[in-house]
């Protein structure tokens, strides 16, 4: 440490990671009154030492507390408080944090905690919010709690979540990212988002709330509804699909997962919205015909149509048995002799039909 403090002001970055409490507490208070102006990110890891005796102090977390980091664009704190931070230096540019409690029970206050961390970073491009332990997801055949009136935030072009699928409802609902690119989770994959979003999502408020998405993951009730009451919820919140990726031009994949598609309707809405549509996976979805997805492929490419010709991958995913019995239908159907349209099943992963493959032009077996 004698020989890094002198070199300070040309850091640029500090990561202090799962280090004794007393130590972290020598590095910040000899930091307490630093100018870093070279300082671009910082890294704080508090570990999981059980016998630590934290002070109001060290429960608090204030960086550079009487010095200052006028360039410091990069914060990620693993259960370390946060509130300080991005109250102290608002032209972060990224956020990751990590937390057991960041979240409570209720989903539209955790909506509220999401906004007003957006609120206080008006540069903010990137904010991953990621629990220690996975949480305990909600089914998906119940409808989200309300949510809190929408924030809007030009920066964000990244949000990453590790959420009940509640709250991460609640948490889209609750925002309008004009910028936003990619909504992830914290395995680095697609965030799920429910059916129950696609009503806010087709509402134009002068605009769409994420116009600039590329990829997007709808999922819908894992248990087929068994009630009247859930059955009509389900059939409104599916219905302004078409509205919702209306306003999603620069969507180029989409994952329909657990969707009841009633035996194409909602599917047909794919051959007029998404132009720039390049992957479209559909992963256990009741009521698909193979019929209508080729009819899909087929008007997205003809020049009275949609005329784009964007797609490169068309997948459909189930277990096995379903993926014989669509197999089995789509010959009945005449579809075998379409040399355009695969309906062979994947000799690797036998739950899989790559039905269109741009660099494998179809080619059965895959």
């Amino acid at each position: 440490m004698r020989l890094v403090f002198p070199h300070v002001q040309r850091m640029r970055s500090l990561q202090v990671n799962q280090v004794p409490l007393k130590i972290r507490r020598l590095i910040f208070d000899k930091l307490d009154g630093a100018r870093l102006p070279s300082l671009e990110t910082l890294e704080v890891d508090r570990g999981f030492a059980s016998n630590e005796r934290l002070t109001s102090a060290d429960r608090t977390f204030k960086p550079f507390k009487n010095g200052d980091a006028i360039d410091l664009k990069t914060v990620l704190l693993k259960r370390t408080p946060y509130d300080y931070t991005i109250r102290r230096f608002k032209n972060l540019k990224h956020l990751a944090i990590v937390s057991s409690n960041i979240f409570g029970n209720s989903s539209h206050d955790n909506a509220k905690t999401v906004q007003n961390i957006l609120s206080l970073l008006p540069h903010l491009q990137t904010l991953r919010i990621h629990m220690e332990y996975s949480p305990n997801p909600r089914p998906t055949d119940i409808r989200p709690s309300s949510h809190p009136p929408p924030l809007t935030h030009s920066s964000p072009e990244e949000l990453s979540l590790d959420a009940t699928y509640d709250d991460i409802d609640t948490v889209v609902c609750a925002l309008v990212l004009p910028s936003l690119h990619r909504l992830s989770c914290q395995a680095g994959g697609v965030l799920p988002i429910g059916i129950y979003c696609l009503p806010t999502l087709a509402q134009a408020r002068p605009s769409y709330p994420l116009p600039n998405l590329r990829i997007l993951r709808i999922v819908g009730p894992r248990r087929a509804p068994n009630l009247q009451t859930q059955n009509d919820t389900f059939w409104r919140n599916i219905e302004p699909l078409e509205q919702a990726l209306a306003g999603l031009p620069k969507l180029r994949s989409l994952c329909l997962e657990y969707v009841d598609l009633k035996d194409g309707k909602y599917l047909a809405c794919l051959a007029r919205t998404c132009p720039r549509l390049e992957r479209l996976t559909i992963l256990r979805c009741r009521g698909l015909t193979f019929w209508e997805l080729r009819a899909v492929v087929q008007s997205r490419r003809d020049p009275k149509g949609l005329g784009s010709d964007s797609l490169e991958y068309v997948g459909v995913e189930d277990d096995p048995l379903s993926i014989q019995m669509l197999q089995e239908k789509a010959k009945q159907d005449g579809l075998g002799e379409d040399a355009e349209f695969n309906i062979e099943i994947s000799k690797a992963r036998r739950y899989r039909i790559v039905v269109f493959e741009r660099s494998r032009h179809c080619v059965g077996g895959v």
